[in-house]
């Protein structure tokens, strides 16, 4: 269970790296938050353990994705906009529901030939 934690952060950490040095690329960079930021909003909407992070694009907008888990094991979606700051949604998941969102995800991105490096 450990290293799929580890592997997990590990796969989520280069994507992000990947996706945000891609907007950096683009020209992005000085119209973006920082993690750091977006994250401590993130916080103020869910408390708990910060299960993963990563810098998307949802529906055609730059957002910060955080899954946040809470003691009783729910675990929170909270996005939050690149750019401005402002809380996009907030919503509640259970593991089963994660689970599937992220299979959704990775199977998008097969289907569009982008690739993870692996450590």
């Amino acid at each position: 269970m450990r290293r799929i934690l580890v592997l997990s952060f590990t796969l989520i950490a280069v994507a992000l790296g990947a996706v945000h040095g891609a907007a950096q690329r683009r020209g992005h960079s000085a119209k973006l938050i920082s993690r750091q930021r977006a994250e401590s909003i993130a916080r103020k909407q869910a408390s708990g353990q910060v299960l993963s992070r990563e810098l998307e694009r949802e529906h055609g907008k730059l957002v910060y994705s955080f899954d946040i888990r809470n003691g009783q094991g729910t675990i929170t979606e909270v996005l939050v906009d690149a750019r401005t700051g402002r809380v996009i949604s907030v919503k509640e998941e259970s593991a089963q529901q994660e689970a599937q969102e992220k299979a959704k995800e990775q199977s998008t991105r097969r289907r569009r030939g982008e690739t993870t490096k692996r450590r």
